[in-house]
This record gives C-alpha cells, sequence and structure tokens, in this order.
C-alpha cells in the first residue's frame, strides 16, 4: 500500500503489524505472513508525491471549503453535499472522445467508473 503521512495511515500500518504479530504466534495465518503488508509513505508535507489521488484531494477540499466555509452541517446535509462534489468531479472531462473540435463528448472519470449496482430487466423466479 502507498498512501500519505496521515496519522490515521501510520496507526493504521502499526495497528496490522500487531495484529500480524499475533496471528503468526498462535500459526493461524501463516499464509498471510507469506503475504505480508508493505505499507510505504510519501515524504511528510509533500503531497506532490502522491501522484494521481492528491489532486483528487485538493479538489474535493476545495468545494468542500467553498460551499461550508466554517458553518455545522447535519449528517444528512453533509452526505447529499459530499454526493454532489462527487458528480461534479466525476463529470469534468478529461480528454475528447474524438478528434473532431465540433463533437462536444469527453472521456470523463464518471464514464469510467463502474456501476455500484446492475439492475435486471428480468426478474428471476
Amino acid at each position: 500500500m502507498c498512501s500519505d503521512n496521515g496519522t490515521t495511515f501510520v496507526s493504521t500500518n502499526k495497528e496490522l503489524k500487531k495484529a500480524m504479530e499475533k496471528w503468526l504466534d498462535k500459526d493461524t495465518l501463516d499464509h498471510l505472513h507469506s503475504k505480508g503488508t508493505n505499507w510505504k509513505f510519501i515524504t511528510p508535507a509533500a503531497p506532490h508525491q502522491g501522484g494521481i489521488y492528491e489532486p483528487a484531494v485538493k479538489s474535493m477540499k476545495f468545494h468542500l471549503k467553498r460551499i461550508i466555509g466554517i458553518k455545522t452541517l447535519l449528517y444528512e446535509n453533509f452526505i447529499t453535499l459530499l454526493a454532489q462534489i462527487e458528480a461534479i468531479l466525476n463529470s469534468r472531462p478529461l480528454y475528447p472522445l474524438k478528434d473532431d473540435p465540433m463533437d462536444m463528448q469527453a472521456l470523463t472519470p464518471g464514464l469510467i467508473l463502474p456501476l455500484p449496482f446492475s439492475i435486471d430487466p428480468k426478474p428471476t423466479t
């Protein structure tokens, strides 16, 4: 795994190592030991090393700060806001689908992402 140096990730890494030691002492999960977990951290305070995910985090923070500011939201309102921001970020154009300058269709993250569920038109009996 590769992540930034957030306190959550660092403490999770420590907890995983403790859990692995307990499991290995019991000899119940030898196959996990053979696979292991190698967690690599980027340099602290260096989000430019985060590659592709850091710009997405920056965009999400930008929209949250701009809309919410210092206000407090109810849980339901916050979840709705997150869904709306997600829709905005997933609809931004990445690359044109055709070379024709008059064709305005573009590849977006929303076109790449799989649907969370599919609706089967024929019910199974």
